[in-house]
């Protein structure tokens, strides 16, 4: 794509950062629309369509690629992490033995 240095770090800087805040108001949106295992498919589906985008070699769709996959780990992020600790509680401990 022929970024700068400094371009191409500021993009991943906002990249990581929504990644992680739109944890927030994808899980809202996860818990009181979708639920666990839709938010789960759904964020899953979203991010695979982000990453078939950002295989196509246009400016545009790499920035539409990045988008996607920011949504839909917002979507599943926050219902993966509460299986992966229910899994880890006292309620899943045949997860922990394998661990």
């Amino acid at each position: 794509m022929g970024l700068t240095d400094k371009v191409a770090t500021s993009i991943y800087g906002l990249y990581t950062a929504a990644v992680y805040l739109a944890a927030l108001p994808g899980g809202w949106f996860a818990d009181r629309v979708l639920g666990a295992q839709k938010a789960v498919w759904y964020g899953g589906i979203i991010i695979a369509l982000g990453h078939f985008t950002l295989a196509i070699p246009r400016t545009q769709a790499f920035y539409l690629g990045l988008i996607l996959v920011v949504l839909g780990t917002g979507v599943a992020q926050a219902e993966c992490e509460r299986d992966g600790r229910r899994a880890l509680s006292g309620r899943g401990s045949a997860a922990r033995r394998r661990l």
